[in-house]
This record gives C-alpha cells, sequence and structure tokens, in this order.
C-alpha cells in the first residue's frame, strides 16, 4: 500500500453505491456525485437506513444553519454565521471526495488549517497572505523533494532506468526552485540552492561511478604480442682428425700442443655459445618485461578511459532523468498541493466575507449585503468545487458533470431551505418579537419556489 503522501490527486476510487430506493441506476453514478441521478437523494447519507435517525439527523442540520443565522442577529456577530459557512463549505469540500479516504483526509484537513489561519487574521488579512506566500513555496518544495524520492512507487518505469535518479532529483526539487526565489530578493536561499545543486552533482557522479564506472568490460586485448622464445644455440667445431702416430719426441710435443689447442678452442666454443645463449635469452626476459609492461599501460589507460566515458553517460544520464522527475514532482506538487491550498485561502477569505455580508443583511437587509453575500458564496463554492476537481482522479468532463449536476440539487434544496428558514425565523420579527424580519432573500426564494410548484403542477396537467 502507497504512502498516503504518494497517492493525493492519484488515488483510485472505493466503491460507489448508490441511494437505498429500488431502481437506482448506480452505473450511471459518477465517484464525485453528490446526488443519485435517479431518485435525487443525497449519496454520502444515501446508505444510512431509513427511519426515524435519518430524518433527526437530517432535519437537525437545517434547524442548525437557521440557529446559525439567528444567533449572529441575537449576538450581533458574524461568528455564528461563519460557523455554518465552515461546515457547509467542509461538506462541499468533503462530500465529492468521499470514495477518495487519503485525499479526503488530506482536503478536509488543509482546507480547515487554511480557514481557521484565515480566520485568526481576520483583521491582517494582507500579513494571512504574505505568510502563505512564505510557507506555501517551502511546503512545495519539500513535497516535490518527497516526490522525488518516492518516485518508483509513481513512475515505476523510470525507477526501473535509473534508481539513482530519484535522490539526485530530490535534491534538484528543493535547489532549483529554491534558487530562483533567491534571484528574486532571497539571497538568504542561495545557501540551500547551493548545497542542493552540489549534492545533487555529487550523486548524480556517485551514481554514475557505481552504477556505471563499476560495471565496465575489463577485458583489453594485447596491443603488442609477446615475441617466442629464441632457440638454443648450436656453435660446434668439426671433430678433431685423427692425431698420426708419433715418431720420437718432438711429434708427442707436437700432438699434446695441438690436442691443447683443440680443447682450449672446444672450451671457447661452449663459452661463447653459452654467452651469447644468456645475452639473447635476457634480451627476450626484457622484451617480455617491457611489451607487458606496455600493454599493461594500455590497459589501464584503456579501462581508465572506459570507466570514464561510462561514468559521464551514467552520470548525464541521471542527471537528465532527474531533472525529468523534478519536472514531473513539481507540476504534480503544485496540482495537488499548491493550487488547492490557494484556492482554500480564497475560499476562506471569501467565507469570513460572507459572514459579514450575513450578519450585515440580518441586521440591516440592504440589497448591496444580499449582492455580497451571494457573491462571496459564489466565490467560495467555485473555489472548493476546483479544489476538489484537482485532488480528485476523476477526468474532467465527468468532475464538471458531477458539480453540474450537484449544484442543481443541492440550489433546489437551497432555495427550500431559504423558503422555510427565512420565513421560520423572519416571521417573529415582522411580529415585532426578534431582530430578523423577512427580507429580500426570503421573499425572491417564496417566489422562485411558488413559480416552480406552480410549473411543476402545470405539466402535470398536460401529461396524459
Amino acid at each position: 500500500m502507497l504512502p498516503w503522501w504518494l497517492v493525493i490527486g492519484y488515488e483510485q476510487p472505493g466503491p460507489v453505491y448508490g441511494c437505498s430506493d429500488p431502481g437506482c441506476a448506480v452505473a450511471e453514478i459518477a465517484p464525485t456525485d453528490l446526488y443519485c441521478r435517479t431518485h435525487g437523494h443525497f449519496l454520502p447519507a444515501a446508505t444510512w437506513p431509513l427511519g426515524r435517525a435519518r430524518f433527526v439527523v437530517a432535519n437537525a442540520a437545517r434547524i442548525a444553519v437557521c440557529a446559525g443565522f439567528l444567533l449572529t442577529a441575537l449576538l450581533d456577530s458574524p461568528i455564528p454565521a461563519w460557523v455554518v459557512g465552515l461546515a457547509v463549505a467542509t461538506v462541499a469540500i468533503a462530500a465529492p471526495l468521499r470514495v477518495y479516504p487519503a485525499t479526503r483526509a488530506f482536503a478536509a484537513s488543509c482546507w480547515t488549517l487554511v480557514a481557521l489561519a484565515a480566520a485568526t487574521q481576520t483583521r491582517n488579512l494582507e500579513g494571512f497572505l504574505t505568510a502563505l506566500g512564505v510557507a506555501l513555496p517551502t511546503v512545495w518544495f519539500l513535497y516535490s523533494a518527497a516526490l522525488s524520492w518516492g518516485v518508483d512507487h509513481w513512475r515505476p518505469r523510470i525507477a526501473a532506468a535509473d534508481r539513482g535518479a530519484g535522490y539526485v532529483a530530490a535534491s534538484l526539487s528543493f535547489a532549483l526552485p529554491a534558487l530562483v526565489v533567491s534571484l528574486q530578493g532571497f539571497p538568504a536561499l542561495r545557501i540551500a540552492a547551493a548545497v542542493g545543486l552540489v549534492g545533487a552533482a555529487a550523486g548524480a557522479v556517485t551514481v554514475g561511478i557505481v552504477s556505471g564506472g563499476m560495471r565496465i568490460d575489463t577485458v583489453v586485448s594485447a596491443q603488442l604480442p609477446y615475441p617466442p622464445r629464441p632457440p638454443r644455440l648450436n656453435w660446434t667445431l668439426p671433430p678433431k682428425q685423427p692425431a698420426a702416430t708419433a715418431a720420437g719426441p718432438f711429434d708427442r710435443l707436437g700432438l699434446a700442443l695441438s690436442r691443447f689447442a683443440h680443447g682450449s678452442l672446444r672450451v671457447s666454443a661452449i663459452a661463447a655459445r653459452t654467452a651469447a645463449d644468456g645475452t639473447r635469452l635476457f634480451l627476450h626476459l626484457l622484451a617480455i618485461v617491457v611489451i607487458g609492461l606496455v600493454n599493461w599501460l594500455v590497459r589501464v589507460v584503456v579501462r581508465t578511459w572506459r570507466r570514464m566515458v561510462r561514468t559521464l553517460t551514467t552520470a548525464c544520464r541521471t542527471l537528465w532523468w532527474a531533472l525529468w522527475i523534478t519536472a514531473a514532482a513539481t507540476v504534480r506538487s503544485f496540482r495537488v498541493l499548491v493550487l488547492p491550498v490557494a484556492l482554500f485561502a480564497a475560499a476562506g477569505i471569501a467565507v469570513l466575507r460572507w459572514a459579514d455580508h450575513v450578519h450585515r443583511y440580518l441586521i440591516d437587509g440592504a440589497i448591496a449585503d444580499l449582492a455580497g453575500l451571494g457573491a462571496t458564496a459564489a466565490i467560495a463554492l467555485l473555489a472548493l468545487t476546483a479544489a476538489w476537481m484537482l485532488l480528485s482522479a476523476n477526468p474532467l468532463v465527468g468532475s464538471v458533470r458531477s458539480a453540474t449536476h450537484s449544484a442543481e440539487n443541492a440550489g433546489a434544496n437551497g432555495v427550500v431551505l431559504t423558503t422555510v428558514g427565512g420565513w421560520t425565523i423572519g416571521l417573529p420579527g415582522l411580529l415585532g418579537f426578534g431582530p430578523i424580519r423577512v427580507g429580500w432573500l426570503t421573499i425572491g426564494a417564496t417566489v422562485l419556489l411558488v413559480a416552480a410548484f406552480l410549473s411543476l403542477l402545470a405539466r402535470r396537467r398536460r401529461s396524459p
């Protein structure tokens, strides 16, 4: 099972369930749909057993929303409305991701943290955005480095091609963005960028040595052949002629001198032959040593050259794959981290502004505040919708289809809740018993609901 931080944005959906009514077309339901396409039931609660508990929970949620608006007016504070907006926004981001457990937990946690951070800096939103602008790139770089480190889980083909590229890419994923940021006026990051680049280069060279230089072909053929061993010399004297018979003392002396001379010449011939053979053998051995030394030097040079070329090519290949992994990890982390968190920040600020407009509208009933709360609500919902689209593995066309279908059903339920809740908490104000009176929003929702009801009746009457 992959770590949760590797599946965000690419998590496979779990089982998709329909509602509990018979005839539900489960095959038509997308993983991010909020409402049943056959019966229009709210799918996150559609599997709950029918009965009193489900009825109580659903109406308790409606009562809680109305109570939040009532407390906003009674306490003269936007905090209850902000709590309502935070709860509705949490449902809007978590419910479409209900079949993506890890992604849902990540999205809900990030949204809650960003919304709470924005709420604590209500009067200093510029400081909040500045802090977010510093923290988000840092987390982005670190997350990109983590993705690069775990590339064998999400890009096994690259990891199989070069297993050391992920480690080099982890350094580049932090060093390259740090270098870019340092050139924009943050010189303190230059040291971190330099360390990361040096580490990436050292890692590439290490991978080149281990994976390339240590695995070369060490066989090098001899460049100079060894000479054969010279044959032994065969220097011999002609055989001595048989001596004549000595006739007297002088003949014997002559024969003795002749034998001595022949023996001396024979010994000299043997000595000369031995010396010549020794000299030739010495020169032969010297030639073998010289040729062996030359061949050894050639072998060392060739092997060194092969190691250098193999190390360089492997290091360059590792750097190439590392750059590719860095780019892929940076784009992936930008899609599943930077953009969603930025959208969460926009939605969090929009919810704050929405609560302020709700507070002022409940007190004053001004149309400008009504337009403001409508605009801020639309901004928040659009930002949260874009966020869950980025985080889900659902295709864009399917996500847009789900968002459109959910907006239609949620809008219809919202009109009903606005009409019933508006008259419930506004009618006492008309009678002088509360701070909230029926305003433009309630009246408009009522007119829209009555018109829809009359249209439905007319359509039913025309149908055979």
